[in-house]
């Protein structure tokens, strides 16, 4: 075990299969790995739209952890069961956009596991919300009567796929 200075703060070392770490991480030793994160994603063939979301989706976990001074060690399932309140309390997420955000943390936590910079991933065992894809929307029988009466008086090619998309619905 060594100490050094990390991240503006005094910290003891262990070495891990030759590997430096830190014993307790902070949010800004997490945001620290966040290019290689997304290196990684893109290396895994993950478009460019989810490697932003993704790393985004991290960096507000991350400032989550800042604000309430969490550490590598109060990292739980508690502690997502807390951010997935704060998500839907104070930043009314709807579900599917809630799941996609633990998604996202999971796999930042699982990609640390692989690159050997944290030994256990803490949120591995953390259960997903069901993705719902129901509509949220009904039109009723005259509504959905005007919708198509509209699309087919328009001629151009967009009214006319879109017709037939609502047809086939």
């Amino acid at each position: 075990m060594r100490i050094i200075y990390l991240c503006g703060k005094i910290t003891t070392m262990v070495i891990n299969r030759g590997h430096v770490m830190p014993d307790i991480l902070t949010s800004k030793d997490f945001t620290a790995l966040i290019p290689a994160f997304k290196e990684n994603l893109t290396a895994q063939g993950r478009s460019a739209a989810t490697v932003t979301s993704y790393s985004s989706d991290v960096r507000l976990f991350l400032q989550f952890m800042c604000e309430r001074q969490l550490t590598s060690e109060d990292l739980h399932t508690t502690t997502l069961q807390a951010y997935r309140n704060f998500l839907c309390l104070d930043k009314k997420l709807q579900d599917n956009s809630l799941r996609r955000k633990i998604i996202s943390i999971r796999q930042f936590f699982l990609y640390l596991v692989e690159a050997e910079k944290i030994t256990i991933n803490p949120f591995e065992k953390t259960t997903i919300p069901e993705r719902d894809d129901t509509l949220r929307y009904e039109l009723d029988r005259d509504k959905l009567q005007q919708l198509l009466t509209m699309l087919a008086a328009r001629h151009d090619t967009q009214s006319l796929r879109n017709l037939a998309i609502v047809n086939l619905l």
